[in-house]
């Protein structure tokens, strides 16, 4: 049942944590290091809570490292964009 799910469907289906992508997983998007112009490596996402609501508020934030450099990046993404409002 698996083999033809997307790594992020795999992942809210409660199977684990995994150690390596399917072979066939495409990434959708990817950042390259400001420094070096390397791709970044994904490290995670965590959910978030402001202490006030406001229009610029975030709800979560993904960090990414740079496997050549050691650039350490972190993306607040703001509550609107999880929402769809944007």
């Amino acid at each position: 049942m698996t083999d033809k799910l997307d790594f992020p469907e795999i992942y809210l289906l409660g199977m684990g944590a995994t150690t390596e992508l399917p072979e066939e997983f495409k990434r959708k998007k990817t950042m390259k290091c400001y420094h070096c112009d390397t791709d970044l490596i994904w490290g995670g996402d965590q959910d978030i809570e402001e202490e006030y609501e406001h229009e610029d508020a975030h709800s979560m934030v993904t960090n990414l490292t740079c496997p050549k450099c050691a650039t350490f990046v972190l993306v607040y993404t703001p509550t609107k964009v999880l929402k769809g409002e944007v």
